[in-house]
Parts: structure tokens; sequence; C-alpha cells
């Protein structure tokens, strides 16, 4: 949310400004559930095993992330995971094993802002998308002896019936703002 909701909320403020719109941030199955439940019209979600329907607008890789290339090595490996149910932290945890890393959860939260901390510390080792690497993180992969992670689909979720043309350009909003553009060679 923090890194690519701002484009789409930007162009949305400037080709509708009269449209209100309420942000909710969740992991994605929340997102998606309310959905389903008819409480929210759209939902930008990495797409959970099994979903049905949606739009894949970006497609990311995770990468393993931390302020120190040493911390690679330490055992137990400390992790900075996302709450039960992110595929992210599914994700890493699933390599982690099937490596047979020995790993600790040294910090949780449903939020990215709330483990940017530890990770801008030092102090744990997380798995995030690429767009959200942030200045001064150090991005680690097999030659720190950690295992590949895959890439995930962002996807926008929606209602099931007819979108409200508010609903309409917010879905439009997103895809132009998310969908990667191609080249045109020059």
């Amino acid at each position: 949310a923090a890194f690519m909701l701002p484009a789409v909320l930007r162009r949305l403020a400037v080709s509708h400004p009269n449209i209100e719109v309420e942000v909710r941030c969740g992991l994605s199955v929340e997102l998606v559930n309310a959905v389903d439940k008819g409480q929210l019209d759209l939902a930008l979600v990495t797409r959970l095993p099994g979903l049905q329907g949606g739009v894949t607008v970006r497609r990311e890789p995770l990468l393993w992330v931390s302020a120190s290339e040493e911390l690679a090595a330490r055992r137990p490996l400390p992790l900075a995971m996302f709450s039960p149910g992110c595929p992210f932290r599914d994700a890493a945890l699933d390599a982690l094993g099937r490596a047979q890393l020995v790993s600790r959860i040294a910090y949780e939260s449903p939020s990215l802002a709330s483990l940017l901390p530890a990770v801008s510390e030092g102090l744990a080792v997380a798995a995030i998308a690429a767009s959200s690497v942030m200045p001064g993180m150090k991005v680690l992969g097999s030659a720190h002896g950690l295992p590949p992670l895959p890439v995930v689909e962002i996807t926008v979720y929606g209602a099931h019936g007819v979108l409200s043309p508010a609903a309409q350009a917010v879905n439009i909003s997103v895809m132009e703002a998310l969908t990667p553009r191609e080249r045109s060679a020059a």
C-alpha cells in the first residue's frame, strides 16, 4: 500500500476529483473476504493460492533484505515477517524450510512500516516485494546462503457484480498506475 497507492490516488484525484475513496489496508486474505462480503468494491491484493478472479496488474520478485549482509549467516536466522495469512510470509517460510535453514521470527506485523525498523537497524532479514526496497537496504540472495524467493502477482480483486461508476474509475486508475508499460523502440 505504501508504495503503490500514492500513484493510484494521485491519478484518481486528477481524473475524478469528486470521487470519495475509502482506503483500508490489511492482509490480502482479509481484503478478499471483505470484497466477497460486499464490504469493499475492490481490493489490491497479492494473489492468494486458489484465488479465482481478479486481474493481475503487476508481477514482482520477492527479495530477501536487511541492512547487514552478515546477518544472513546468523542461525537461527532472525526474521521480520508479516502476520500469518500473508503470502510473502508463506513463501519465505516455505523457501527456508525447503533449504533446511533454521530461522526464528523475531518481529511480526501485518504492516511493512512496522517491519522496516527491524530491517533497517540490521536486526532481522525480511522478504519483501522489489518495489518496497528502501535506500540503505541490502538485497540478499544465494551468495549470502539464502534460498530464492518466488515472483508474486499483485491483483485487483473486484466485486462479482457490476461495479459502480466510482468503483470503475478507481479500477481504471489502479490499472493505469500499476500496469507496466511496454517501452517503444526508438
